[in-house]
């Protein structure tokens, strides 16, 4: 709604930012890295709510910058290949190195806690919070 766009530009927006800022992963290693402490819970709760809040706002980034399809107003537009999420986001280079440099080494430690996963998930929310707004 608030991107003013169609149910199947906002439903590719989505998926495609999921995969190309690798959040599957992402969310599953949040409780999973969390242990039994209330606190680590809690913890694990509010990253879930951060990376839900960053992935929302990357959607929509997308959809403002053209990604994934046109707007709702024009049916047209929706069936030409707009840029993917992920090649918006190459686009910006400079500004998702950082977060790619965390996202690999996260993928390189076995067993990742709490801490590499805040500052993976923080990470994406400064990347999402620096992209250009029209």
């Amino acid at each position: 709604r608030a991107a003013d766009a169609g149910v199947l530009t906002v439903g590719r927006a989505y998926y495609q930012a999921s995969r190309s800022a690798n959040l599957p992963r992402l969310r599953a290693l949040v409780f999973a890295s969390a242990g039994e402490d209330r606190w680590e819970q809690r913890a694990a709760r509010i990253l879930s709510e951060t990376l839900m809040r960053a992935h929302r706002e990357l959607v929509l980034w997308a959809v403002s910058q053209g990604g994934a399809a046109g707007r709702a107003s024009d049916r047209a537009a929706e069936a030409e290949e707009m840029p993917s999420v992920g090649e918006l986001l190459e686009a910006q280079a400079n500004r998702t190195e950082r977060f790619r440099a965390v996202i690999d080494e996260l993928h390189g430690t076995p067993a990742p806690g709490i801490a590499p996963v805040t500052v993976a998930i923080h990470e994406l929310s400064a990347l999402v919070a620096s992209l250009p707004r029209p």
